[in-house]
């Protein structure tokens, strides 16, 4: 059984971030992630870390797929239009405040749905509303696969 922790008061900071929307199907996450590196290398920018994703709902699409927006940090300033490749985005500044989130430890879907389920829980509870589209971003460590999923939040009473 994976073991899911959670958190308030997380932020995503981070700077030379290109970021490429993707539709995909299914498990493509993969890759979507492989795409986005070697375009990024061949325009000559350098991966500093792992690619991460975002999705703007939870679930499919009607026609199955999945619009996401895959991340990749890099160390270099913006090389310019040129370089860079269609569709994408650079931002030399990446920044979520203020951002609620759970750590899933290992990769069975089961246990994805349950983090969902925690931050959504979470959310409710505090009385918060989504202000972003969920942020997934992976790592491994010591050979165990973490994914914080996480989520810019707002208090319900903000909104105008």
């Amino acid at each position: 059984m994976a073991e899911i922790t959670y958190g308030m008061n997380q932020s995503l900071m981070m700077s030379n971030v290109l970021s490429v929307n993707y539709n995909i199907v299914g498990d493509e996450i993969a890759v979507a992630f492989q795409d986005m590196i070697q375009t990024a290398v061949a325009a000559g920018y350098t991966p500093k870390s792992n690619p991460f994703y975002s999705c703007p709902h939870i679930g499919e699409l009607e026609d199955g797929t999945y619009n996401i927006t895959v991340y990749l940090p890099v160390h270099e300033d913006y090389l310019g239009k040129e370089e860079i490749m269609e569709g994408t985005a650079y931002n030399s500044y990446f920044l979520v405040p203020r951002m609620a989130g759970v750590r899933v430890t290992g990769e069975e879907a089961v246990d994805f749905d349950k983090g969902i389920y925690l931050l959504t829980k979470l959310l409710l509870d505090n009385d918060l509303e989504e202000s972003t589209p969920v942020f997934y971003i992976s790592s491994k460590i010591n050979d165990v696969l973490y994914t914080d999923i996480m989520v810019g939040i707002r208090d319900k009473r903000d909104r105008g």
